[in-house]
Parts: structure tokens; sequence; C-alpha cells
């Protein structure tokens, strides 16, 4: 029911449609989306498979993010106005977008107001890149609109940051890897993959993005190399000396030998 959906905030936006003025909304769908048309659901599970209903709530409130979650709660589901609103809605099914499915996901919606103007658009959803190729701000605005009504609006924002400061980071290897071995079969003690430096560094970024991002406390783990244990909260406490902050730290640690 993406599309018509899709079409539904569209026009309301595009217009400055007040739900009020609204007459009716039509909704011409193929019929695999239009089978969906009981308009007074009564679960969780049959809100988000009702077509009305998530086109009224769309309608009510131009909020998206409310389809995400909050809209199939039951006092939602009560809501006189979101009720009300879905008796104006009219499904048909158009058997030429049938047809043209899966290449293209059609979809029009009209949208009658009380003194008789109408608007009309037709949405095609494989069209937006924002379903078949989303970019990472699609990805991120799709989890501020979940997170929000749980983390509010900053921390929200803020923890995609985190999320780009820990994955950009270089290579942080094990630092105790040997990558020599002697005649005798061992392992030269003294060879490593990398530098304390590098690792040192890679930490450094990710504890920067992390506390950026506004997190709360810092894990390091699964620990199972000392040393890139160091190398990490040595980074830690030099971004705390060097920013005057300080949160909580962990270490979560494996032994996976007896050497």
């Amino acid at each position: 029911i993406a599309a018509p959906l899709d079409a539904v905030f569209a026009l309301m936006t595009a217009h400055d449609i007040r739900a009020d003025d609204i007459e009716e909304i039509h909704a011409d769908c193929t019929r695999r989306t239009a089978i969906f048309n009981e308009p007074h659901p009564k679960t969780d599970h049959t809100a988000r498979a009702s077509l009305p209903y998530c086109l009224a709530v769309a309608a009510c409130t131009r909020d998206p993010a409310l389809l995400l979650g909050p809209a199939y709660q039951p006092e939602m589901l009560a809501n006189v106005q979101f009720q009300g609103m879905a008796k104006r809605v009219r499904i048909t099914q158009n058997d030429d977008y049938e047809r043209q499915y899966p290449a293209r996901s059609l979809s029009r919606v009209t949208i009658t107001l009380r003194g008789g103007v109408s608007h009309s658009i037709e949405v095609d959803r494989t069209a937006n890149p924002r379903y078949l190729n989303p970019s990472d701000a699609d990805i991120e605005g799709k989890f501020c609109m979940i997170a929000t009504p749980v983390l509010e609006q900053t921390t929200a924002v803020n923890l995609p940051k985190a999320d780009k400061g820990a994955g950009k980071s270089p290579d942080t290897k094990t630092q105790y890897r040997m990558v020599s071995i002697d005649r005798n079969g061992g392992y030269a003690v003294g060879a490593r993959a990398v530098t304390f430096a590098q690792v040192r560094d890679a930490y450094a970024t990710q504890v920067r993005g992390l506390l950026d991002g506004g997190a709360d406390v810092l894990l390091v783990e699964t620990v199972f190399d000392t040393l890139n244990c160091k190398a990490a909260l040595f980074a830690i406490d030099d971004y705390f000396v060097r920013n005057g902050v300080h949160v909580p730290i962990m270490v979560s640690g494996t032994i996976t030998d007896a050497s």
C-alpha cells in the first residue's frame, strides 16, 4: 500500500489540503492492493493491512512516522477522526495497473474537496529510489521516524552520526596476530600485522563518532587481544582528556588460549 500512501502525502503537501475539507479519497490500485479494503480494523495486524485506515491517518496527520507503528495502537484505532476519514476512502481495482505489476507498482489517488475541486496524482513505487536503492539519507530518515517517538528528536538524529563515525574508521586488525613463522614452526613474537598507533587511531575515530552521536557508555568488546584492548582504552582516555568529557567504560574479554 506504499504507492497510494505516497500519493496522499504528496497531494496533501502540494495543495496544502486540510483534512476537514476532504469529501472523498479515491485510490485506484492494483488488485493486490485493492483487496486490503477493511475501513475499520480492530487489531494492530489488520490495521497495517487496511488501506482505508492508513490513508485516513495520512490525510488527517500528514505524519508518515505514525504509520511505522504508533498509528496501530488501540487508542489510535479508536480515534473518531481517523474512523470518519476512513469512511470517505473509496478503493477501486485497476486491471491495467495489475497487468503492469511487478515491472511497475502504480496507483492513482484523487482527493475531492467539499467545494468540488479535485486533485489527482499517479505514483509509481518502482520509480522511487527510496524503495529499491535507498540512499544513506533515506535510511537515516526512516530510522529517525521510527526512533524519535522513543528516543526524542535530538538523540534520534544524532545516532546515525555515531554509526558513521564507527563504520568509516580504519581497519582494526588484531594487533597481536603473528605474521612470521620461525624455523621451528613457531611464531616470531615481535611481528605485528599493524602498528599500535594505527589501531589506536582507528579506535579514536570510533570513539569520536559514538560520543558525538550521544552515546552514554562505551563498551570495548569482545577482547581476545590485550593489545587491541589497550589501544582502545588509550584512544578513549585520550579523547576524554582532550575534550573534557567522561562516560562509563565497560570491557568484555575472552581468553582464547593459555599463552
